[in-house]
């Protein structure tokens, strides 16, 4: 079993649109995620130290990959700079925070991520945000395909500029973002004069998800070919062994076949939750929060990203190895 040390550092990665807010939500995404001395890397074409410097974000902790997607054009420099920094002490900055281009796809990030050992061991991938932008040309409540692959492997979503949309927009790209991803944490973007403020709009259904996440569309624009990727959704019964259920985590993500991007669990038991996160072939250590369920019996969620799974086969597994009651989850 390969988990982290206490010397994993956390990996913070943004996606969005060109435009859709990622660079102004720097400094809050290092507040509102527990970093205190982030090390930000920022990926955009015709980016600049003076123009990010100008959202609060010091030059010693700032490196620019301009001129190229990190997703497609630029993934060796990428993890060149990521290896450099992972060898730098503690003391320099405590978690790193990566922007990606408008045209990253996070499904590639992540694949090419999860392939690096030296990586795997000293950063943990936190949390993957995704900038949805509420002022771009779109009907009310509509996504678009990029926005559906992106929203499924996202753990936050911040709906970007709702100061230029009517409450009505919002509430319906609120409940649009819900129903993609359940549990998706959401927060909303707005500039108030010349200052940028950020709200929390509601914290992510784990375990109580009603709607699958979306398979992740085929054939979306972008140099890769994402075409096997999807998302397998499950749903665990209240009380579901968290030890069982990260030994055949551990199985799964070592099987030679390979395939298995990054899964994430929610388990329910009768003094609140532990969830489960793995990305590449680590399995991370579980984390558990203390919460009355009352007379409820919640189901818990699992959620498992990759290329070329399949639903039936892994839904067997899981009913031999961890639970006869386990089921998938349907719309």
């Amino acid at each position: 079993m390969t988990v982290t040390g206490s010397l994993t550092r956390p990996l913070i990665i943004l996606t969005g649109d060109l435009g859709s807010g990622k660079t102004s939500g720097l400094p809050f995404l290092a507040e509102q995620l527990g970093s205190q001395m982030p090390y930000f890397v920022v990926n955009e074409v015709g980016a600049s130290d003076r123009f990010v410097g100008a959202f609060g974000i010091p030059r010693s902790r700032l490196s620019l990959l301009p001129g190229g997607c990190v997703c497609c054009v630029k993934p060796e420099e990428l993890i060149a700079l990521l290896n450099d920094l992972v060898e730098r002490p503690h003391s320099e900055f405590d978690s790193l925070i990566v922007e990606t281009s408008g045209l990253a796809d996070p499904a590639t990030i992540l694949q090419f991520l999860s392939s690096q050992l030296k990586l795997t061991h000293q950063l943990k991938i936190k949390s993957l945000v995704y900038f949805l932008d509420a002022g771009s040309d779109r009907d009310a409540g509509y996504l678009e395909s990029q926005d559906l692959t992106s929203l499924a492997v996202a753990d936050v979503c911040v709906i970007a500029k709702t100061d230029l949309v009517s409450q009505e927009t919002c509430d319906a790209l609120v409940e649009a973002v819900s129903a993609a991803n359940p549990t998706v944490d959401i927060f909303q973007q707005r500039r108030e004069g010349d200052k940028v403020v950020v709200g929390v709009i509601r914290t992510g259904e784990m375990g109580r998800a009603t709607r699958p996440l979306p398979t992740l569309a085929t054939g979306h624009a972008g140099a890769a070919d994402h075409s096997r990727v999807g998302v397998l959704n499950f749903e665990l019964p209240f009380g579901t062994s968290w030890l069982a259920l990260s030994t055949w985590l551990i199985a799964l993500l070592h099987t030679p076949e390979g395939g298995v991007l990054r899964v994430k669990a929610a388990i329910p038991y009768s003094r609140g939750w532990v969830t489960l996160n793995g990305v590449g072939t680590i399995v991370f250590p579980p984390d558990s929060s203390d919460f009355s369920h009352g007379h409820e019996r919640p189901l818990g969620t699992l959620v498992v990203i990759g290329n070329g799974l399949s639903q039936d086969h892994m839904l067997r597994s899981l009913r031999a190895f961890v639970s006869s009651d386990i089921t998938t989850m349907h719309a």
